[in-house]
């Protein structure tokens, strides 16, 4: 394009990132990214997320996280997509110090978590085996008047389940299908139910 004389726009950009980014070419998306960044231009949020999304997917959650760090600078606002798939990404690779940065970072910037957000804590901090702590998150929600999603259910489900506590796998299985919510055949064995502390 540019070899042709013509500049590229934000929107070019954001379409080639988000592009790359669906077809796993995350060093294109990058280096757009990048480009993009020398122009002075940031990329939208739809665009960002659908990269440092496959980039957690992919392990890669630090070359997410350094990513937003620089577009932070430029005045990038991210939102809970953002947040949901950072949390995720370092609760797939065991780093909880992280998951709990993240989620006071969202506070501390006044972005209110929701659901996704806390759906990825709670999955997140059971990865990381720690129960006690998603536990103190599901009564945050409660505290919120959130609702709680099948997902939510399940993770702590196997998890209680995984640590030997039936009984209150039990009650969170009989509230969840009392508020008409349908589990999943596999609801026993989710993220972190081998590697749970109270």
């Amino acid at each position: 394009m540019e070899d042709l004389g013509l500049k590229p726009y934000d929107e070019t950009f954001n379409i080639l990132i988000d592009g790359c980014s669906k077809a796993g070419r995350l060093e294109g998306s990058l280096r757009f990214c990048e480009k993009m960044m020398e122009r002075g231009l940031v990329p939208s949020c739809s665009a960002f997320n659908e990269m440092i999304g496959r980039l957690c997917e992919d392990g890669d959650v630090k070359q997410a996280n350094a990513m937003l760090t620089l577009l932070l600078d430029k005045g990038f606002l991210p939102d809970e997509i953002t947040y949901s798939h950072l949390i995720a990404g370092y609760g797939k690779v065991g780093e909880i110090q992280q998951v709990r940065k993240l989620y006071y970072e969202m506070e501390y910037r006044s972005l209110s978590p929701g659901l996704l957000v806390f759906t990825s804590l709670i999955r997140s901090v059971c990865q990381c085996g720690k129960l006690g702590e998603a536990e103190k998150y599901l009564n945050i929600m409660k505290d919120r008047s959130l609702p709680f999603n099948v997902c939510i259910y399940e993770t702590l489900i196997a998890c209680h389940f995984g640590k030997g506590d039936k009984t209150r796998a039990l009650q969170l299985y009989k509230e969840m299908v009392s508020k008409g919510l349908k589990p999943s055949c596999s609801y026993f064995w989710g993220p972190g139910a081998e590697n749970v502390e109270g």
